[in-house]
């Protein structure tokens, strides 16, 4: 066959680039692929973006080595050349870029300044800044500050939530309390990093409490902004401290993304889950780091107000010590910010039991539930209003799911004497669906016996918003004299190959038979044939030694509760 004369120099050219014209015909396929969610799915789960930064290196490494070993026409060289040559001068000028901008603002900053009393003054964080999320914190933990504020109007009556560094055995009384805590309070083991690993301390942790400030304070706030630019992309933020008497200092600080001295070419497609929509992109990967202060995405913005305030030379050689210190002045907010907690939310369950038109939530009780010692005095008006409200309009369902959550904390002759009769008003609103019962009080009715079982059963039918999961545990904690019901609970679960397995369905169904005495059904199905119920039992379950001499916090998992029931 005769080649036209006029493609023949670019034939020859052409010649001798196997192996990088096989890399860059990889790197097409595989971006190709990429484009089409079906296949791009797949590949996204395998890294695929990302294989680009080695076909393409490799490529243009192959490229110039077929031409300097004379397989290739030399003029390819030129390729290569501006791929890593032009590469690199580009990144220089990112990092030349960065380091004036760095140092600039740098000088700007050492120039503020402001005068700050750790022992006199308290400094508060602007919870809507988005560099300053974990502030308080890490002042705490890294500057020996004896407590720090973030804004916050969540947890009334406090508009602020104080961090404090607190010794083991508050920290372990608080982590034993967090599920009848209110909410807000809180206790969080101390990470620290070593040596490039993260290490978690259990001698030290940060409490955090609703608790406003008792001192004067500095207030802190800054706002961020997106700079720009294809040189070097970067936000700039502006943190704004003042003291409240005319003294202020003014920060700029921010992150940048600056490119290595390797290529690295993304490019792909990836879900993007908020949008929702399937996204690509194409470029070279960069590196963030701070602009105005060590640190990015935050960091060069908590080290520069650091330095502002004198408090470099502060870190705490002793976390351990330094909470010894302050022990006392923890267990004393500590108890303010409870007392607090519980007198609102005691006003509040007030209002509820004396009927006032208002939906009650958890977030109002916040700290009575699964805490009885706070609410027992209210136990004969809490039945009552139970009772007027699960007979009023559906409106009120809610305020009385809330209070039966506070009642299934109560020792055994309170409960009983308020959800006893309760039982007849909820049957037939059960039965027709409505959702009157709360999930916690649902399972301590199993305490009652078997007069319970007729709403328990219609409770793990209802199709309401409950899960019937909760319903089973409650005739679980009938016991024996619940072997009856058995088959019914047994009946719950699905059957077939096609049914659709419940793992906390079929836990609560074997673990609530095994407590009824009903080990019958339970060998009944082991010698079914398969597909078996409880076959995908966890061993660790198969092993609890279960019957109906276990107590009744037997009739519990890690789902759905967070609390312990009473026994």
């Amino acid at each position: 066959m005769n080649v036209p004369k006029a493609i023949t120099p670019f034939r020859h050219m052409f010649s001798g680039l196997r192996v990088s014209t096989t890399l860059f015909l990889v790197t097409g396929v595989v971006l190709l692929l990429q484009l089409f969610p079906l296949t791009g799915v797949f590949l996204m789960l395998f890294a695929a973006p990302f294989w680009s930064v080695l076909t393409l290196n490799l490529a243009f490494l192959a490229l110039a080595a077929e031409t300097l070993l004379g397989r290739a026409d030399r003029r390819w060289l030129i390729a290569p050349l501006i791929w890593f040559g032009g590469y690199a001068v580009y990144a220089h000028l990112t990092h030349e870029r960065y380091l004036a901008l760095d140092a600039r603002l740098k000088a700007e900053n050492a120039a503020q300044s402001i005068v700050y009393d750790p022992v006199q003054q308290v400094l508060v964080f602007d919870d809507r800044s988005e560099d300053l999320s974990g502030a308080p914190r890490t002042f705490v933990q890294q500057y020996a500050l004896p407590v720090a504020y973030v804004s916050n109007d969540n947890f009334e009556p406090a508009q602020h939530l104080g961090y404090r560094l607190a010794d083991a055995e508050t920290c372990n009384r608080l982590q034993s309390e967090r599920g009848s805590l209110p909410s807000g309070i809180s206790a969080s083991w101390i990470h620290e990093s070593s040596n490039g690993e993260r290490k978690l301390r259990k001698d030290v942790c940060i409490v955090q409490m609703p608790e406003d400030p008792s001192r004067p304070a500095l207030h802190v706030a800054a706002t961020r902004e997106a700079q720009k630019g294809q040189l070097l992309p970067h936000s700039l933020t502006t943190t704004t401290i003042s003291d409240g008497l005319g003294g202020m200092a003014i920060l700029t600080t921010g992150h940048a993304e600056i490119l290595g001295w390797l290529p690295m070419p993304v490019m792909g497609c990836a879900l993007n889950s908020g949008a929702p929509s399937w996204d690509c992109f194409f470029g070279f990967h960069r590196k963030a780091v701070g602009l105005g202060g060590n640190g990015a995405y935050g960091g060069a913005t908590v080290a520069a107000i650091a330095d502002v305030l004198k408090l470099t030379g502060r870190r705490t050689p002793s976390l351990s010590a330094a909470a010894s210190e302050g022990r006392n002045a923890v267990g004393q907010a500590l108890a303010n910010s409870q007392s607090a907690r519980y007198n609102r939310a005691l006003a509040n369950l007030d209002a509820a039991i004396a009927g006032v038109e208002r939906r009650l939530t958890v977030h109002d009780v916040s700290g009575l539930i699964a805490n009885p010692k706070i609410a027992l005095a209210r136990s004969s008006a809490i039945g009552p209003a139970i009772a007027r409200d699960v007979a009023g309009p559906p409106a009120r369902y809610e305020t009385a799911r809330v209070m039966q959550s506070i009642v299934a904390y109560f020792p055994h002759p309170q409960f009983s004497g308020i959800a006893r009769p309760l039982l007849p008003e909820l049957l037939p609103l059960v039965e027709r669906g409505d959702w009157v019962v709360a999930d916690d009080f649902a399972m301590r009715l199993g305490d009652l016996g078997p007069e319970a079982l007729p709403v328990l059963h219609a409770l793990a039918n209802s199709k309401n918003k409950s899960s019937p999961v909760v319903h089973v545990y409650g005739v679980c904690r009938v016991g024996r004299d619940a072997a009856s019901a058995g088959e019914r609970l047994l009946a719950l679960l699905p059957a077939g190959e096609t049914a659709r397995r419940d793992r906390d369905l079929e836990i609560a169904v074997y673990v609530a038979l095994k407590r009824l005495g009903r080990t019958d059904l339970i060998e009944r199905e082991a010698a079914a044939p398969p597909p078996r119920r409880f076959e995908g039992i966890h061993a660790d379950i198969l092993k609890r030694d279960i019957g109906p001499e276990s107590p009744r916090s037997t009739c519990s998992g890690r789902w759905p509760l967070s609390r312990r029931l009473p026994d």
